[in-house]
């Protein structure tokens, strides 16, 4: 059974939309590394501020504004 699917690719090349579709399919949760490390107006977040991708993915993929 997989457990873990990452998925790398250029600005504006669909992961998001991939990881989304995969997600819905296999029931994994899915995790924006992009949330963990930037805030809004993309200013990367303090060290003490930066979540591990332990944290719920559930709290992060409600924060995705995409």
């Amino acid at each position: 059974m997989i457990k873990r699917i990452m998925v790398i690719g250029g600005a504006g090349s669909g992961k998001s939309s991939l990881a989304r579709t995969l997600g819905e399919i296999s029931g994994l949760p899915v995790i924006h590394v992009d949330v963990l490390y930037w805030q809004p107006g993309w200013t990367m977040r303090p060290q003490d501020e930066i979540r591990h991708p332990a944290t719920s993915s559930s709290t992060i993929c409600k924060n995705r504004t995409k």
